[in-house]
Formats: C-alpha cells, sequence, structure tokens
C-alpha cells in the first residue's frame, strides 16, 4: 500500500477518513457482492470502478483509496491510498490493469 502525506496534520486527517470509511470495511466484511453495481449500492455511490479496481472518495473527498475487490472469493485489498496529487499523476493505475 502506498501513501506519501507531508506532515503529522497530514497522516492524522487521513487516518481519520480511513477511521470514517471503516463502516464501508464493516459491511464489506459481511457482503457477497457479486459486481460493482452491488459495491456502489452499499458502500458508496462515489465508487467508481477503474479496470479491475474500485476508487472510492474518501476524507470528504481528500483521499482516494484504491482497492481490489476480488468478487468471487469474497475479499477486498487496499492497493493504495491517495491524496488528489498522487491520485492525479495516474501511476496507481497500472496496479488495475
Amino acid at each position: 500500500m502506498s501513501s506519501s502525506l507531508g506532515s503529522a496534520s497530514d497522516l492524522r486527517d487521513l487516518v481519520g477518513s480511513v477511521e470514517e470509511s471503516y463502516g464501508c470495511h464493516k459491511i464489506a466484511s459481511r457482503s457477497t457482492w457479486q459486481g460493482f453495481a452491488e459495491v456502489r449500492a452499499t458502500c458508496s455511490k462515489s465508487a467508481d470502478q477503474v479496470g479491475r479496481c474500485g476508487v472510492f472518495n474518501i476524507g470528504g473527498n481528500k483521499y482516494r483509496l484504491i482497492t481490489r475487490i476480488l468478487f468471487q472469493w469474497g475479499r477486498l485489498y487496499v492497493l493504495h491510498v491517495l491524496t488528489h496529487e498522487q491520485y492525479d499523476r495516474g501511476a496507481w493505475k497500472a496496479d488495475c490493469c
């Protein structure tokens, strides 16, 4: 998992954002999703599917949580937690092809 933050304040903000998204994690751990439409319906309508990845806006849209969801095995893996600047660079997309 990758994350690069500039200050302790940024890190505290990110941790708070990830903790907020934990509600979706708890739902995900009990879900039997069959496809991405069910992910959006359950967790967030702002979630997007990019290639083989699920991209979630967290922290009031300040961060991006990049995940790989393996529906057949009922697994969700966090690949990256990125700021908007890091997300916009697009290096993460190589993990989603």
